[in-house]
């Protein structure tokens, strides 16, 4: 009896798939339903990839929460990438390896005078 190559089998996950663990903070953990989440993305992964398949997984009203009606980055929503700002990493295009601390934080507007 032979043992499967290295590498062989039926897994599903792709070996070159980059693990992303997402933290969401106060509202957003509610309205996505857990405080983390983890994704397997195919490489190269983006701001903009990992906001895509949160958007296929959660549905496409989360969708208004990540962009604005331009398609950029909501100014609201506060994706932060080792505690610094996406924008300040590249923006949408800002490159994540997977050994990254990211945490989403979703502001609340502010009125007054």
């Amino acid at each position: 009896m032979s043992l499967p190559a290295a590498g062989s089998g039926s897994s599903s996950v792709d070996p070159a798939s980059v693990p992303v663990t997402l933290s969401y903070v106060g509202g957003l953990a509610r309205r996505m339903g857990c405080k983390t989440e983890e994704l397997l993305l195919d490489p190269p992964v983006t701001v903009q990839s990992v906001l895509d398949r949160l958007v296929e997984n959660h549905g496409d009203d989360v969708r208004d929460l990540f962009f604005n009606q331009y398609g950029w980055l909501d100014p609201r929503l506060f994706f932060l990438i080792d505690g610094e700002g996406a924008n300040v990493k590249g923006g949408l295009e800002a490159t994540i390896t997977g050994r990254e601390e990211i945490t989403l934080i979703l502001g609340i507007p502010m009125t007054g005078g």
